[in-house]
């Protein structure tokens, strides 16, 4: 009897211990793990103030010939890199001539044939994939100069993949910034679908660096690392969508995280479909086409933010990088700025016309750069 008054006197204690505890607020270091991330997001939030890249360089080389090869102009994200690239550089008197990579293979055979024919001052690659690789190196031998717009691992020069120089913002800050908002967004308990398609080493690149932040978060996991070419995404992606609501539920939130809006655009009709309510999925990509913006802004809308490319400033930066090239110079050190768009930034920095300009006068300063060889920081 004495044993069983004590079991009951223990039970009750343990009960009642069980019933503060549930009766607190949560613990507070669920809420120190996430403030690192907290902390690091803020950056990603602001808009751009101030001239920070090169004060000094040659005067604008002129007449210059130049060849751009898109991966697919059927892809916003390179079509609007070309076009502001066409416009910056045909506005300084250089002569710019597209070759469409049509988003195929055969496509993309004809374009570098095209422009190694052409015999061009340089050539511009936008995303082109790591396939073609020994055509880049034979344009480099033949002294041509070869920049990438999003086209290598990451910002600067990738000589062994016959890159010069790759323009892009840093692949570092880009994966943290896009993981951080799901991380945030999530309140530290992300299940997180990565997407990605190795045949372009920078898209891999994009999703280690989101891979290695969603392992810091020590109550987020990765439910699925999976491959899915640009190639067949149209196709892929609406039989996929529904088969990872089957298999991973929608009792939480789940996160897909990508390297490019690009597939998102196939994704959404498959949520529709599937009768998914918003807040079940969130969508999180990169590219920030104009259409992408009216998505953010809209209240039921999947995606919800989105990390966009500054399309005119890198198309100024790759002028700059190729007119250095010219002049034997080492390009400038110099990356454009990364500016997350979510709700609470959609109309920041350009976004009330759905683009990212960086606010740090980029066009003038370049502009006097390439005319007198300075300019103010």
């Amino acid at each position: 009897m004495t044993i069983w008054r004590n079991v009951s006197r223990y039970a009750a204690a343990a009960l009642g211990s069980a019933m503060l505890a549930a009766s607190l607020p949560a613990a507070a270091p669920a809420q120190d793990a996430l403030a690192p991330f907290e902390a690091a997001l803020k950056p990603y939030l602001g808009g751009n103030s101030g001239w920070d890249g090169p004060t000094e360089g040659p005067v604008l080389e002129a007449g210059k010939s130049i060849v751009i090869l898109p991966y697919d102009m059927k892809n916003p994200g390179n079509s609007r890199l070309v076009n502001a690239f066409t416009a910056v550089a045909g506005k300084f008197g250089w002569t710019v001539t597209l070759a469409d990579g049509q988003g195929t293979t055969t496509g993309q055979q004809a374009a570098i044939n095209q422009a190694l024919s052409l015999k061009p001052d340089g050539i511009v690659l936008v995303s082109f994939p790591d396939t073609f690789i020994p055509y880049f190196q034979q344009a480099r031998d033949a002294g041509i100069k070869v920049v990438g717009l999003t086209s290598a691992p990451d910002f600067g020069p990738f000589v062994e993949q016959g890159i010069d120089w790759n323009v892009m913002q840093r692949i570092e800050d880009l994966g943290k910034a896009l993981a951080d908002w799901v991380i945030v967004d999530s309140k530290g308990e992300g299940r997180v679908v990565l997407i990605s398609d190795k045949a372009f080493s920078v898209v891999e690149a994009k999703v280690a660096a989101m891979r290695a932040e969603f392992q810091r978060c020590s109550g987020c996991e990765i439910v699925l690392d999976t491959q899915v070419p640009f190639a067949d995404a149209n196709v892929r992606l609406p039989q996929l969508v529904p088969s990872w609501l089957n298999q991973y539920g929608l009792d939480k939130p789940l996160y897909i995280a990508h390297p490019a809006d690009y597939f998102i655009t196939f994704e959404i009709p498959a949520l529709r479909s599937a009768g998914v309510q918003h807040g079940q999925v969130v969508l999180a990509g990169m590219d920030g086409d104009p259409a992408v913006y009216d998505r953010i802004r809209a209240d039921d809308s999947f995606q919800k933010v989105t990390i966009p490319f500054p399309f005119e400033m890198q198309a100024y930066q790759a002028v700059d990088t190729l007119n250095r090239l010219f002049a034997g110079q080492t390009p400038a050190d110099y990356s454009s700025p990364v500016l997350l768009i979510d709700k609470t930034t959609v109309d920041t920095a350009g976004g009330e016309n759905n683009e990212y300009i960086p606010q740090n006068g980029y066009a003038e300063k370049y502009a006097q750069l390439w005319k007198t060889g300075k300019t103010t920081p």
